[in-house]
């Protein structure tokens, strides 16, 4: 169940949620501490921040994970790492991760709405540890025990992007890992190209250079989606083709019903006005 946040859905729906997920044995996720716009309207609406909110309400546990959670107090955190919820770390990649791990929130990653990318979420969450760690928290806090290890390490960003993921949603039991009685979830890449080969450490390379079209294989729940890397159950041209032309649809429409936002629109990016007239 996944009402959308605090500042879009009303504590009736949040409850109604929370009923048919233990009815029905699901747990809830949530948009949380994403925007100063939620943290503004959850306090004028409520007098509390968002997290506080949802704990008052019940809603905060164990069976939740909140995304974002950038605008989190210190007392939210505080909070949330008592309640059990996890967090899926999304787009804000200048979030405390490495203090979340430690205070022994579970941690997943989500590409959001924004990256689409995981290989380049991780590069992201590597560069923005490392700002966050001169600017902020001081580079000690961002070593691991024998002071020599710099944090997030590039297995913890790969196990936050498979492993993490799974268990902060509760399905670790289904998927996440490579394991006998797991669904058969499988990314193979293809790792002779020079941006990736050679190397001393397969798993650093990744991480640090790896894209899409390097997927070779995908296989989920057995099913084989993606094979020598081509796509075997959707026709791509197609599938883009009709998904543009639904959009130029659907823009339209907004246009007719809203001239002033075309008129804003055509301001800001003049070139379209012509390439519409090709």
């Amino acid at each position: 169940m996944a009402p959308k946040a605090p500042d879009l859905a009303l504590p009736e729906t949040y409850l109604t949620c929370r009923a048919f997920a233990e009815e029905h044995n699901l747990r809830m996720t949530t948009h949380l501490s994403q925007s100063w716009r939620e943290v503004k309207q959850v306090g004028r609406l409520y007098g509390k921040t968002p997290p506080q909110y949802l704990n008052d309400l019940g809603i905060l546990d164990e069976q939740l994970t909140g995304a974002h959670c950038t605008y989190a107090t210190e007392r939210d955190t505080q909070l949330i790492a008592r309640s059990g919820m996890g967090i899926l770390h999304c787009r804000a990649v200048t979030n405390p991760l490495t203090r979340w791990v430690d205070m022994g929130i579970p941690i997943g990653l989500g590409t959001d709405d924004y990256f689409h990318d995981m290989f380049q979420l991780l590069r992201e969450n590597l560069a923005g540890q490392a700002a966050r760690a001169g600017l902020i928290e001081g580079a000690e806090q961002m070593l691991a025990g024998d002071r020599r290890t710099f944090r997030p390490t590039f297995y913890d960003l790969l196990e936050m992007a498979t492993r993490g993921g799974a268990e902060v949603l509760g399905i670790d039991d289904k998927i996440g890992s490579l394991e006998p009685g797991k669904k058969a979830d499988v990314i193979l890449l293809d790792l002779l190209n020079p941006y990736l080969t050679p190397t001393k450490d397969p798993l650093t390379s990744l991480v640090l250079y790896a894209t899409p079209s390097d997927v070779d294989t995908v296989i989920v729940d057995g099913r084989i989606l993606k094979m020598d890397g081509e796509l075997t159950t959707i026709d791509m041209v197609q599938a883009l083709t009709e998904a543009q032309s639904r959009v130029d649809g659907i823009i339209a429409r907004f246009f007719h019903e809203h001239p002033d936002q075309r008129e804003a629109w055509e301001q800001k990016a003049p070139y379209m006005i012509e390439q519409s007239k090709l």
